[in-house]
Parts: structure tokens; C-alpha cells; sequence
């Protein structure tokens, strides 16, 4: 496919993209995030002034919804972004139908950014992906390999002001076992604690003693080790100390997405532990999660994904009822087996 594009060029030259469709494409959130973003800078520096931000990961989305955006004129804006977001590739055919004829009506006030959080060689031959090969830009985002992260660890501190040296770089991956989301988050940490600051191995060893004893990764982990006692007591702490449930439903979202696809591997038979470690899952960690992944079906992972989406709503001000609530219902739900959850999470 010679219409991909490596994904350098569009951190480093997003304005070159513009003006054709662009799919971004992989399992890495916040690689994806980071290109849509800076796509999206770019799409408002060129006129594209109104974005219109199209969340399709729910199996009930409406099509026509995305039709209708298309063809209605913007409110505030004649240019506009569409920022289309999918969970998978292969899409029903009324919607792979829908994004088939949109696409290629090729509208010039319409920059199209689609985001998908999968991607491989059978993705590539679904067929609404074909107009976007043709006329427009994929840049497909595969794993980082294990030798590649601390670079990618370093440019990402430089970016928050920080300055990490190797040493520090290795034991941050090893506190956060490679996974992009959780290194991303310590950054954003570090940043806010200490703003442009240089950090040695001794230094961030010191600052990981004294910070919170509760943190996001632990709340989901002991959800997925299946301690709902211990999640709910951290769930607690984090809420007594003052943290945003906004920022805590990201992190979960990506992580039941996690358990989902590992639940259809496990039903398909697929190869659990080379899947595990290309999606930054490493031992003792792999056999708690795939223990956790036969707590459920995958139709029950799926519903718990999509029930995330609820919850973001709600965790942003958009609907009625305690976010806290919410989420400690739903992480009780990936404690328990699902009667036993849904009992206790009523």
C-alpha cells in the first residue's frame, strides 16, 4: 500500500497532509491521539475552524448521523474537521457504505481525520479504506519495539520540559512495564510537580517513594486481578485526593479495550502470550490478565467497553448521576464474574 505515511512526518509536517483523508491507525492510544492532535492543529491553522468529533465505536451508531454531518453546513465554519473515531476496522455494511460514499464525494471544506485503534494486514483490505489508500494518507502505527521505547520516552519528556536521563527513562518503563498510557501519565505527573526539571535515576527513585500511595494503574489493576475490596479502597483514596474522574475513565477505556480483544484471542485460540507482549503486557502481569479474560465473555467485555463511553459522558458533566458511582459499579462489574458483579454493582 504506497499511500502510508510514516508517522514522523506528521508530528514534524502536519499542514503537508492536509487536504486529503487521513486514517491513523493502531493499538497505541496515545500515538494515535498524539497524531490526530496534531493534525487537528494544523487543520485550525489552515481555516479548518470547525471540528466535528464523530465517536462510531458503539455497534448501534447510526450511520446517517455521519451522513447528515457531512452534507449540513457547518454553524460556525464553512472548513470543517471531521474527526471520525472507530474501536475496529471492519465495520457493518450499511456503515462501511455510508464512509464509502462520503469519502469519495471529496469535499474541499471536509478534512477527514479518522482514528482507529487497530490495525493490520487484514484491516488493509477492508473496503472503506480503499478510497482513503487511493486519494488520501494512512498512517499506520505498529507497536514500538522494546529497544525503541526509550527514545520515544525522551522525546516525550522534552515536549513536558523535562529532561530524563537513560537510567531514569529505564526505571520509569519498568515502574509503568512499557505501557505508552501509564509513562505518558508519570510525565504529565513530573511536569506538574517539578515544571522544567532535570531528573537522574536517584532523583525520580526518591519522588516515586514519596508520591500518593494510590494511582490510576493500581486501580485498574487490582479490577482486573479481580480484588474488588482493594479497588474499591483505592478508588476511595483517589477520590479523597481530589483526582478527576475524567482523567481516570481514559486510562480504564483503554484498558477494558485491552481485555476485549485478549477475550477474542482467547476464544479464537490465538497465540495469548506473544499477543500480550506485542501490546506491552509482560510477565507476572500476563497470567492475572488472562485469568481475567475467561472472568467474562468477550460480548461481556464488549458491553463493559461500550459502557465506558457512558461514563466519559458522565464523568464530563454530560448526564445525570455521581460519576464515582458509576465508575465503581462498573469496575466492581470487572472484578466480579458478571452476575456477582452486576449483584453488588445494582
Amino acid at each position: 500500500m504506497n499511500s502510508q505515511t510514516k508517522p514522523e512526518v506528521v508530528i514534524q509536517r502536519p499542514e503537508s497532509l492536509l487536504g486529503k483523508p487521513c486514517l491513523i491507525a493502531g493499538s497505541d492510544i496515545v500515538r494515535v491521539q498524539e497524531c490526530a492532535d496534531a493534525l487537528r492543529t494544523a487543520a485550525r491553522g489552515a481555516g479548518y475552524d470547525q471540528v466535528e468529533r464523530i465517536d462510531a465505536a458503539d455497534k448501534k451508531f447510526d450511520w446517517d448521523e455521519l451522513k447528515a454531518v457531512c452534507v449540513s453546513p457547518g454553524l460556525f465554519a464553512s472548513k470543517r474537521v471531521i474527526d471520525l473515531r472507530l474501536a475496529q476496522a471492519k465495520l457493518p455494511v450499511a456503515g462501511a457504505k455510508v464512509l464509502i460514499e462520503v469519502l469519495e464525494a471529496a469535499d474541499p471544506d471536509l478534512q477527514w481525520i479518522v482514528s482507529l485503534t487497530e490495525w493490520s494486514r487484514k484491516a488493509e483490505r477492508e473496503s472503506w479504506i480503499k478510497p482513503i489508500a487511493r486519494d488520501g494518507h494512512i498512517v499506520p502505527l505498529w507497536p514500538l519495539k522494546q529497544n525503541e521505547l526509550p527514545a520515544w520516552v525522551s522525546k516525550q519528556a522534552r515536549k513536558r520540559g523535562l529532561e530524563i536521563d537513560q537510567q531514569a527513562i529505564e526505571l520509569l518503563l519498568w515502574r509503568t512495564e512499557g505501557n505508552l498510557l501509564a509513562t505518558v501519565m508519570e510525565l504529565d505527573k513530573l511536569a506538574l510537580a517539578k515544571p522544567d526539571s532535570r531528573w537522574d535515576a536517584a532523583k525520580l527513585s526518591e519522588y516515586v517513594a514519596d508520591s500518593a500511595r494510590f494511582d490510576v494503574f493500581k486501580l485498574i489493576d487490582e479490577s482486573i486481578y479481580g480484588n474488588a475490596a482493594k479497588m474499591r479502597r483505592v478508588l476511595r483514596a483517589l477520590k479523597a485526593e481530589g483526582e478527576a474522574p475524567a482523567r481516570l475513565v481514559f486510562w480504564i477505556a483503554r484498558q477494558i479495550q485491552l481485555m476485549h480483544e485478549l477475550s477474542l484471542q482467547v476464544a479464537q485460540g490465538g497465540p495469548v502470550d506473544s499477543w500480550l507482549k506485542m501490546r506491552q503486557v509482560y510477565p507476572p502481569r500476563t497470567a492475572a490478565y488472562q485469568r481475567a479474560a475467561g472472568r467474562h465473555t468477550s460480548e461481556q467485555w464488549e458491553q463493559l467497553w461500550i459502557d465506558v463511553g457512558d461514563l466519559d459522558r458522565l464523568s464530563k458533566g454530560r448526564g445525570l448521576g455521581s460519576p464515582w458511582v458509576a465508575l465503581e459499579r462498573l469496575l466492581l462489574r470487572v472484578a466480579l464474574s458478571d452476575q456477582d458483579g452486576k449483584r453488588f454493582a445494582a
